[in-house]
């Protein structure tokens, strides 16, 4: 069953990053933290990698970024499984922790694609770059809501969703 979900969720991934849509406004964060709380590193280390390679692959976009990309979001993987593991599915706590590896993920391609690969200066990149994230976190907030606690729900377990608006036991994950 596993598989057939994760299979899924990759094709939701796959389809709302073709729909046309604002630069950085993207869904893999929001897909992988249900997939690290619940299946641990390993799936979702896996399932990270094969949604940006395949999206490369079939945009015709596969270059060395991709690597970086495919890196970073294995990395944030490795992380939510560590820190969500015994968390409630709670769409705040989503919101949270996708926001810190939206800039963790920024930060971390800002500095390997534009600073290493293109060779840009590292401040003019991190000028450049508020924009991106300034999206990049409006996406999080949105799918962090919405679609992860979504995901959790409908594909990956059959726990009940929690709606505590109490910041601290989102973090505490009561």
């Amino acid at each position: 069953m596993k598989n057939f979900q994760s299979l899924m969720a990759l094709l939701v991934v796959i389809i709302l990053r073709l729909v046309p849509h604002p630069p950085n406004f993207e869904p893999i964060t929001a897909t992988i933290m249900p997939f690290s709380r619940r299946y641990g590193v390993w799936w979702s280390v896996l399932f990270a990698v094969c949604a940006v390679l395949l999206y490369d692959v079939l945009t015709m976009t596969l270059g060395v970024w991709s690597l970086f990309t495919a890196g970073c979001y294995a990395l944030l993987a490795v992380f939510f499984a560590w820190v969500l593991k015994f968390k409630a599915n709670n769409p705040w706590m989503y919101v949270v922790y996708g926001a810190i590896g939206t800039i963790f993920y920024d930060l971390f391609t800002a500095y390997t694609v534009s600073v290493l690969i293109y060779k840009q200066d590292l401040m003019l990149t991190l000028i450049g770059q508020i924009p991106f994230t300034i999206n990049h976190l409006l996406s999080t907030v949105f799918f962090g809501f919405v679609l992860s606690p979504w995901i959790d729900r409908w594909f990956v377990s059959e726990e009940k969703l929690s709606w505590d608006w109490r910041f601290w036991r989102v973090l505490k994950g009561v």
